[in-house]
């Protein structure tokens, strides 16, 4: 997966719930920032627990390192 720099994405959030996709041919992708990781963070464990074959790409946003959660 590649994307060329100024290239624009359409994002859209959960609706209805906030589960993990079930077709694990296509990657999930997490944008998170600050507190707002642990949901992502218990998707990634599940996901690891599991063995599930998906590709999880993750971006997770702070102010300063020192909030970093991971």
């Amino acid at each position: 997966m590649s994307l060329e720099e100024g290239v624009k994405v359409k994002v859209r959030g959960p609706q209805e719930k906030f589960v993990l996709h079930e077709d694990y041919s296509k990657p999930a992708i997490f944008l998170s920032g600050g507190i707002g990781v642990t949901p992502f963070i218990s998707m990634i464990k599940y996901s690891t627990d599991k063995q599930l074959p998906i590709k999880i790409i993750m971006f997770d946003s702070n102010r300063d390192e020192k909030k970093h959660t991971l």
